[in-house]
């Protein structure tokens, strides 16, 4: 899978994600899924300057619907992952693999 390639299938991710029960801030977390799939709940609220109950409440969100999983262990400084935009970079994702294999 080319370079090319990866960037349309995790553009057409995002879209769908975008496009799908997600507004406000679950929203703009999504747009900065595109530019690294690993965020913590600190570096969400650092980014986007929003309080971090909003980004704790908007990353929830975003696992309850499988966009993110937590991907440490403890009680703090928990990291979260967009695990199918990690699969797409890693190339096990299958071409054409989009929304539809989705249920958000």
């Amino acid at each position: 899978m080319d370079v090319l390639s990866r960037a349309e299938q995790i553009n057409n991710l995002i879209v769908g994600w975008r496009s799908s029960k997600t507004e406000g801030i679950a929203s703009d977390i999504i747009r900065y899924l595109a530019v690294n799939p690993y965020f913590t709940i600190k570096r969400i609220v650092e980014n986007l300057g929003v309080a971090f109950t909003t980004a704790q409440r908007a990353v929830m969100k975003l696992k309850d619907l499988g966009i993110v999983s937590q991907i440490s262990e403890g009680k703090r400084d928990r990291v979260y992952c967009a695990t199918d935009i990690l699969k797409i970079l890693e190339g096990s994702l299958i071409p054409n693999t989009y929304l539809s294999d989705y249920d958000i």
